[in-house]
């Protein structure tokens, strides 16, 4: 059981991130972890404890842009006392991946001597989040055509992450450049295909939205420029943020949506 959380805004989100994990503090009192992204380039801090023990005043300065992922870790898969299993775990190919994550992957040992053999990628510790985070990293490779990412590239990457995978998980990543992804993983089957944009309160974000086996319960509500999220079991949704276009004029518009 982990604390998983994601933001989107105007403004730096380190203060945000840092006020939702002490939210969710709850869920995991091991370690915790902030990434943001001021646009092509990441910033991290980690570390073992809780978060008020984690993060100084210093660690803060050292986050700035205006979106990022946070974490905060209960373990039940790997090491309780390994530093170096705190998350977001980072990789630096494609493009720049970082990984939160809360869950279980039941075939995590399977695929760690899978992506060995095949994906030629070499996993360093005993967390099953590495393993999802290389897992996500080599299908968005495959997926992707060149250095640029579309949603169709990213939920092809996604639905190959699910094919190979097993268990029952959460995930949010962010990819450098390109936007914050969140999605959420039981049973899997397509449903329909939704796409609509939200221009709300000076902030254009496109949304990519596709459902899959919904048999229980969304909430997606945009509150002071953060998107937050809710879900139970047997609902797997994925939602890719990118193309933030800011300053954004006019205030509260209506919602375009299209099937």
């Amino acid at each position: 059981m982990c604390g998983i959380v994601g933001a989107i805004s105007k403004t730096p989100v380190n203060q945000l991130l840092y006020d939702a994990l002490l939210l969710v503090q709850h869920r995991g009192q091991d370690a915790a972890g902030i990434v943001t992204s001021d646009g092509q380039r990441l910033h991290m801090h980690k570390g073992p404890g809780l978060v008020r023990d984690v993060f100084r005043t210093r660690d803060m300065r050292s986050l700035p842009g205006h979106l990022g992922i946070a974490h905060c870790r209960y373990p039940t898969a790997g090491s309780a006392f390994s530093s170096g299993e705190a998350q977001p775990f980072y990789v630096n190919s494609p493009f720049g991946i970082v990984l939160g994550h809360n869950g279980n992957l039941t075939n995590a040992e399977q695929l760690k001597q899978e992506m060995f053999r095949t994906d030629l990628r070499h996993i360093n510790t005993n967390s099953d989040s590495e393993v999802l985070l290389n897992v996500l990293a080599h299908e968005v490779e495959q997926a992707a055509r060149g250095p640029r990412l579309d949603p169709d590239t990213i939920f092809s990457a996604v639905a190959s992450v699910h094919r190979r995978c097993r268990g029952a998980y959460a995930v949010v990543a962010m990819i450098a450049g390109a936007g914050v992804l969140v999605y959420y993983a039981f049973v899997f089957f397509s449903l329909k295909d939704l796409r609509f944009t939200v221009p709300w309160l000076g902030l254009g974000i496109d949304f990519d939205l596709r459902l899959y086996h919904f048999s229980s319960f969304i909430l997606l509500a945009l509150a002071g420029f953060c998107l937050i999220m809710a879900w139970f079991v047997k609902l797997m949704v994925l939602v890719w943020l990118s193309k933030l276009t800011v300053p954004f004029t006019g205030l509260l518009t209506p919602v375009t949506l299209k099937a």
